[in-house]
């Protein structure tokens, strides 16, 4: 017997799916037997072909994910109630043959759809790690920038305060301005610590720019630094006086 492929399945399950009646029922029984039972002669064995099972499928596999998934089901079971209702055991066979290649699909497109849901919480749960990853690299290159701001600083401090103190010792030396060693000791220190207050007043005008301090605490230390400044100008006069 020769096998010969028809079109035209996928019209008639698209013509009853979404009825849901025993007339429905009766029509599809009536369409399905005109479909494979139409051949030329007895050789012929009329079988539908699968890729229209498989366009069928895809094109309500949103319904059947959703809340018309009662139509498929229904289809499903009209269809196998004419299967078994039928005294012909070649029809009966290709309504097996129809029932397993929806069932088929069905399975596929559920399989495919389940691994695509884990690859997409794979490669969500992926890009949250390599942006949290992002963020790390980023905090830690901008602390490791402020950290050579602050090394740089600190040794431009230590420059700074050597060199004032020689300038100052020589000065004195030189100039023979300062009598006692207690003026050297307060001349020193007030240089010192007016280096020391100007630097942690950059210092924290670097730290504002980074984000670490706001604007309250940077007025709290400016007005700190300018009591400082104040102050030793007050201990420069009475000692010098």
């Amino acid at each position: 017997m020769v096998k010969k492929k028809k079109v035209g399945i996928k019209d008639i399950l698209d013509d009853f799916y979404g009825e849901q009646s025993k007339e429905s029922i009766d029509i599809l029984k009536t369409k399905l037997l005109e479909f494979y039972s139409d051949s030329s002669s007895e050789d012929e064995d009329i079988q539908h072909n699968n890729f229209e099972i498989t366009e069928f499928v895809i094109s309500k596999y949103n319904d059947m994910k959703n809340s018309k998934s009662e139509d498929i089901d229904f289809l499903i079971n009209a269809i196998r109630e004419i299967g078994d209702s039928s005294c012909d055991e070649k029809f009966k066979i290709k309504i097996e043959k129809l029932l397993d290649h929806i069932r088929l699909e069905q399975i596929r497109l559920n399989y495919i759809d389940e691994k695509s849901k884990l690859v997409n919480e794979d490669i969500n749960k992926k890009f949250k790690e390599i942006n949290s990853a992002s963020e790390e690299i980023k905090k830690d290159m901008k602390n490791h920038k402020f950290d050579a701001i602050a090394i740089t600083t600190l040794v431009f401090t230590a420059f700074t305060i050597v060199s004032s103190n020689v300038s100052i010792i020589s000065a004195i030396i030189n100039t023979k301005v300062v009598h006692s060693l207690y003026q050297i000791v307060i001349t020193v220190g007030i240089s010192n610590l007016m280096i020391l207050s100007s630097v942690y007043l950059i210092y924290s005008i670097i730290r504002k720019i980074h984000g670490d301090i706001n604007s309250r605490e940077m007025k709290v230390i400016a007005i700190i630094v300018l009591s400082i400044y104040i102050l030793l100008i007050v201990v420069a006069k009475q000692t010098y006086l």
